[in-house]
């Protein structure tokens, strides 16, 4: 029993991760647009303490409230969700990527001076 107790455990400090990923996506959000938690709550009808606690404690939300927020905020509603770990590793390959193209062209420009000497 003590076993199920750790998994339970571990799902639950999984489930507290996405939560805080979620109010982090939320807080971004809210901020980009210019909008303060009063603000927000005016447009979605949520209290600001809720809010807060959305963004900074990791409230669980419903399905209704990420459709109130993504609406107000002029987002989809998946643009609210956090990013897996596959995107993320994604994300840094893209970076790495543009990263290298960007050292690139020095290279070539210099390698087609030298041509021309």
């Amino acid at each position: 029993m003590a076993r199920r107790h750790k998994a339970r455990g571990a799902d639950e400090n999984t489930d507290d991760q996405l939560l805080k990923a979620f109010g982090r996506k939320v807080r971004e959000a809210r901020e980009r647009a210019g909008l303060n938690r009063a603000q927000l709550g005016d447009l979605t009808g949520l209290a600001p303490s809720y809010l807060f606690e959305i963004e900074n404690e990791g409230a669980n939300v419903t399905l209704k409230t990420l459709a109130k927020l993504a609406e107000s905020l002029k987002l989809g509603p998946r643009d609210l969700l956090p990013e897996s770990e596959q995107d993320a590793l994604t994300g840094s390959a893209v970076a790495e990527l543009i990263a290298a193209l960007a050292v690139r062209p020095t290279f070539y420009r210099s390698v087609s001076l030298r041509k021309r000497s």
